[in-house]
């Protein structure tokens, strides 16, 4: 087995629809190298994008689908939805992207300072895994 699949839960499914395509590409570039986001997918329809996305634990996840950090806050997006998976049926195993493991950065790949956002502070997130700051387990 590929040593970079984990266990992980919670994941949740988030749904975009951009206003342009050019916020649609600065959305894509800023989470190319975010180690939460495992795929996004671009649609036809309603919403111009699906991602999927996973977290340490549920405080992580919440903190992800509303601060900073989250795909939601980017800038040119319409509407959002933002679903929790439940139970996974046919894999229990998430691809995580290499780069994870790499603690080295000050600013996580979006650009966000995980230092003094609330939930990090308050112990409800445990930063990004690529930062110097990241407390978690991966």
């Amino acid at each position: 087995m590929n040593p970079f699949f984990y266990k992980l839960y919670p994941a949740a499914v988030v749904l975009l629809e951009m206003e342009s395509a050019e916020a649609m590409q600065k959305l894509l570039e800023r989470f190319k190298d975010c180690p939460r986001v495992i795929n996004i997918f671009k649609t036809i329809g309603g919403y111009n994008l699906i991602a999927l996305v996973v977290a340490e634990n549920q405080d992580i996840l919440e903190s992800i689908s509303v601060e900073k950090c989250s795909l939601r806050s980017s800038a040119g997006i319409r509407r959002s939805e933002f679903y929790p998976i439940g139970d996974i049926y046919f894999t229990l195993f998430l691809p995580i992207r290499e780069h994870l493991t790499h603690k080295e950065k000050h600013i996580a790949p979006c650009n966000v300072d995980c230092k003094p956002c609330t939930q990090y502070l308050n112990g409800k997130c445990v930063g990004c895994p690529v930062t110097i700051h990241y407390k978690g387990t991966l």
